[in-house]
């Protein structure tokens, strides 16, 4: 504006027009950048909620996990399970050791 101004003082209305046309062109842009500054914030904003949810999931799934290879792993040695999930009956190994030894 003080440019345009000094323009006018001047006598020099187009050069002033020229400054304050600039001026703005260049409030529009900040304008439009502020905008696209609040759409990012917000947009970080939901981007660290969705961590947190993520993050709390993975932990959830974690304590599941561990629970589930404690109870499993406690559980194949009372019932004769396997490692991948199968119960084996006795009387199978008994027969399989028959069956080897023949």
């Amino acid at each position: 504006m003080a440019r345009a101004r000094q323009q006018l003082e001047q006598g020099n209305e187009d050069q002033a027009r020229v400054h304050l046309a600039e001026k703005l062109r260049d409030q529009e842009k900040l304008q439009a950048l502020q905008g696209d500054l609040l759409d990012l914030e917000a947009r970080e904003q939901q981007v660290k909620i969705n961590k947190d949810a993520l993050e709390d999931r993975i932990n959830n799934f974690e304590g599941l996990r561990k629970r589930l290879l404690s109870s499993s792993s406690g559980q194949d040695a009372f019932s004769g399970g396997t490692l991948d999930g199968t119960i084996r009956d006795p009387l199978l190994d008994k027969f399989d050791k028959w069956e080897k030894s023949d």
